[in-house]
């Protein structure tokens, strides 16, 4: 006993100990200061980097890379056993795809408190998302023609919500595609979902009749082996004539107690999650008896009980049907009799069984614009404040479900962010310093990753596993201290000079002013300026100064590489590897794997992708630095580089289409168009199956759909092989039909790669040489989508230096047996950045003899093309440089002796 007591008095002098810390404080520190005080587990590379940093002081990190989605904690997401929060969501729960089907969630990964924004749909819903979320939609002047939707992200939805649709109105520019109906196995049920729709609508609450002078409802009680008396009413009220029938349906009112609906009507909730057809039936007896239908086949349920009006939204949203709700208040004859839920929509589902109302439903619907399969969106706002949110991912074969989905890059931000706060809250006037190639990043992603687990903190691992929502602190945590800012140029500081700051490359120089312990943090290192690490490098020399550099390995020349690749630099860090093959394996002390890390999936998925001796793999699962790997035509530093940039490129500037056409079999290689507006590919779209006329209709739609008022696009097309010379023919048919001077839908560019290059003859061998020189020139300061095969495409080009010393790429035929398909994305990213001025000479340009008076040739025959407005020719008077004319075609053809078109 005296043991016992003892042991309790210790632990009481500890947890009252832990719970009077005062910052700063040395008590805990490296992982245990995660675990203790910021609630989380690291994993084991995690622990080492923790507890190195401490230890040496400088540490560098090279790491694979994660996937998921992001919503709101709060979202509600549809699952089969019901409506459940986003943020409970746990590896192993299923979600619903898009086509209805149910897929498994294979990992969960929080994300820091965010600033997220709210889209509204016309239904009255809507869903809070990050600003980078994706939606796949269609625009207004698309709606017409059915087809490859727009890949559009949150911010761009709000940037032009409302357009123009004659006579000074507007309307809603973006509609999204409704899911189809939600698939569940049958259920197991007490009654049939039909009969029990029509006694929720019809029935006497507290017993087994129902009121309803249609004698096939009746009919229905009968053929369920329901033995039915029926007795008639006079009715006695002065607003009402003639008489009623009341329907006895002896044994219902038994099965109606068992069910727990007796004297209190409501849908079960196993009648709203169980198989569609069941779904239907219920809903069916509901519209049967509460249900109408307008001459023009609009359907409405009206009820003066709420719940059951909303049993019937969600019935008719599963099944796949754009419903709302609507709240009014009863008046009949001047009384008010309270307030009643009207649920209404438009849909060709038959949701009538009763005759003469299932005659006015309209079962084919003829409008162009099948606005009963989409839902539009009306408004688009930020949500005041940061938000919880966390990232999942799903076994189906889209990686999609229901309530939209978002693939974005996990970085990471969370032992950077961990390392920052514990020096902050253990050294003495400590300073921290966070560093990222661009501020935004700095702001958008580390930022809120340190305020979220600033704001968490003073909650143990233990006490946050047994209860996530307990009382902070608990008995084992302290909260940190600080005052914490919304942006991080102000960031978290104590009343004693402690602080973390996020510093930008053009206040790099104001870190030197500062003296005493300071931790420089730097996120995606790969990215940062080397100017960067020189000005902290020559900081260290006025005091104690620790490092802790994290990235993606894709460069293998600058400072952050040198680290690994020299013993130089290298020798005063403790360098680590942290692979996403070691994370996927990695299980905590319960032996549950870490949901915030990687996946043996989706690892699966890369090696497939990409191959297991390919640098991509290597960079971004091994986290390894590939020797050599510069030596491609588009290293893995620059196509990471160009994706990164994407989400900032506003994407402005005339509209190009570039068309790399394939055959009709839809085994083989796939018709693939790249849109690009300015310096950002805005998407890439894949199809199979088409013939030439297919493909020129598909090009016009894209045409019709994505260019703006009077905009005259530029299409261009890689007219080699047979597929490609019948589509060039199929073009000049299409475009000779207008008449001279007539504005034409598109200017249009062909280019056979094939033949001898023309622009720089010294210097590349093919005209598909030409064409990939110009893409890795416009790369460097271009954007591409994260496009996983499109990267692979790029990354297995490789220039090879002829007899003569001209270049010449990895032929296709080669590209093919390495990638076991074609680089289809790739030619069609290629050919949209391709015109006819794009290889004009360049300040500083070292150009091979010959190469100038070739660039200059093209170039004065272009100008003989100008319109004597300014313009180009077909091009609406806009005096853009890029694209030809029909003129400078004929200009060039005669100036190199050939015979014109």
């Amino acid at each position: 006993m005296d043991f016992v007591g003892d042991l309790h008095a210790t632990l009481s002098d500890l947890l009252v100990e832990t719970r009077t810390v005062r910052w700063p404080s040395a008590k805990y520190v490296g992982p245990e200061f995660a675990e203790t005080i910021l609630g989380f587990e690291p994993w084991s590379r995690q622990r080492e980097i923790l507890t190195a940093l401490r230890q040496v002081g400088s540490v560098a990190v090279t790491s694979g890379r994660k996937t998921g989605k992001l919503l709101h904690d709060d979202t509600p997401i549809p699952t089969p056993q019901g409506w459940r929060r986003h943020g409970d969501l746990r590896p192993g729960d299923f979600v619903f795809a898009p086509d209805g089907s149910p897929t498994r969630i294979t990992a969960t990964i929080p994300w820091a408190a965010r600033p997220l924004m709210r889209v509204h749909f016309e239904d009255g819903t809507h869903v809070d998302a990050d600003e980078r979320h994706e939606w796949s939609v269609l625009p207004y002047r698309c709606r017409r023609r059915p087809g490859p939707h727009m890949i559009v992200e949150t911010r761009d939805l709000a940037r032009r919500t409302k357009v123009g649709c004659g006579l000074g109105k507007e309307t809603n520019n973006w509609t999204v595609d409704l899911p189809a109906p939600i698939q569940q196995p049958e259920a197991d049920l007490p009654l049939d979902p039909y009969l029990l729709g029509l006694w929720l609508g019809d029935g006497a609450a507290a017993s087994g009749t129902f009121t309803n002078p249609d004698e096939e409802l009746k009919d229905a009680f009968m053929y369920a082996d329901f033995e039915v008396t029926t007795g008639r009413t006079q009715r006695t009220k002065r607003t009402q004539k003639g008489e009623y029938l009341t329907h006895y349906v002896r044994g219902l009112t038994t099965v109606l107690r068992r069910m727990g609906v007796l004297d209190r009507k409501h849908v079960p909730h196993a009648y709203l999650w169980a198989s569609a057809p069941q779904r239907l039936a219920l809903l069916q007896g509901l519209m049967d008896t509460d249900g109408w239908v307008d001459p023009k086949g609009r359907a409405e349920f009206t009820n003066t009980n709420r719940q059951i009006a909303e049993s019937v939204l969600h019935l008719a949203r599963s099944l796949g049907i754009k419903a709302r709700i609507a709240e009014h208040r009863a008046k009949l004859y001047g009384e008010d009799h309270g307030p009643v839920w009207d649920v209404s929509w438009s849909s060709p589902v038959q949701v009538f069984r009763l005759a003469r109302k299932a005659a006015r439903i309209r079962t084919k619907w003829t409008t162009k614009k099948n606005a009963h399969r989409r839902i539009a969106i009306t408004a688009v706002e930020p949500l005041p404040g940061l938000h919880g949110a966390q990232c999942i991912e799903v076994e189906h074969a889209s990686h999609l479900y229901l309530c939209g989905e978002s693939m974005v890059p996990t970085h990471n931000s969370t032992v950077a962010a961990t390392a920052a706060l514990e020096f902050f809250a253990t050294v003495p006037r400590g300073h921290v310093f966070l560093h990222m190639p661009r501020a935004p990043q700095i702001e958008k992603i580390l930022w809120p990753e340190i305020v979220h687990l600033h704001r968490q903190s003073g909650r143990c691992v233990e006490c946050r596993r047994l209860d996530p929502e307990g009382p902070r602190p608990c008995p084992h945590s302290t909260p940190l201290d600080g005052t914490l800012s919304p942006r991080s140029t102000t960031g978290l500081r104590s009343d004693d000079g402690r602080f973390i700051v996020g510093v930008t490359s053009k206040t790099i120089e104001s870190v030197s002013g500062h003296s005493g312990p300071q931790l420089h943090v730097v996120d995606e290192s790969a990215g940062v300026a080397d100017e960067v690490f020189d000005a902290i490098a020559g900081n260290s020399m006025g005091g104690s100064v620790w490092f802790l550099f994290v990235g993606n390995p894709t460069k293998t020349r600058g400072r952050y590489a040198e680290i690994f690749l020299t013993e130089k630099y290298g020798k005063a860090f403790h360098r680590v590897q942290m692979s996403s093959e070691e994370a996927a394996k990695a299980r905590d002390r319960q032996g549950n794997r870490y949901g915030h890390l990687a996946t043996s999936a989706k690892i699966e998925e890369y090696k497939e992708l990409w191959g297991a001796e390919s640098p991509l793999y290597k960079i971004h699962v091994l986290g390894q630095h590939v020797i050599g790997e510069d030596g491609s035509a588009f290293s893995v530093h620059a196509i990471a580089e160009a994706v990164a940039r994407w989400h900032e490129d506003p994407g402005e500037g005339r509209l190009y289409l570039g068309v790399d056409p394939a055959g009709a079999s839809g085994l083989g290689d796939e018709t693939a168009i790249a849109r690009r507006r300015g310096t950002k590919i805005l998407r890439i779209d894949t199809m199979r199956g088409l013939d030439e006329d297919a493909i020129l209709a598909e090009i016009i739609r894209v045409v019709e759909c994505d260019r703006i008022d009077r905009e005259v696009p530029v299409v261009v097309v890689d007219r080699e092989g047979s597929i490609g010379s019948v589509l060039h023919s199929r073009i000049i048919e299409y475009l000779d039909r207008f008449r001279l001077g007539q504005r034409k839908p598109f200017e249009y560019v062909p280019v056979k790669s094939s033949l001898p290059a023309e622009r720089m003859p010294q210097a590349y061998l093919r005209g598909r040489d030409e064409v990939i020189a110009n893409f890795e020139r416009w790369l460097r300061t271009g954007s591409i989508p994260d496009d996983d095969k499109l990267a692979k495409e790029l990354n297995v080009v490789e220039w090879n230096e002829q007899v003569d010393q001209r270049l010449r790429a990895t032929p296709k035929d080669e590209m093919r047996r390495i990638l076991e398909r074609s680089p289809d994305r790739m030619d069609a990213a290629m050919l949209s950045v391709w015109d006819s001025m794009s290889l004009r000479l360049q300040p500083g340009d070292q150009l091979p003899p010959g190469a100038q008076a070739v660039a200059e040739r093209d170039r004065r025959a272009l100008d003989q093309a100008r319109t004597p407005a300014g313009g180009w020719e077909g091009f609406g008077g806009d005096d853009s440089s890029s694209g030809r004319t029909r003129d400078a075609h004929r200009a060039m053809a005669e100036q190199r002796g050939r015979r014109p078109r």
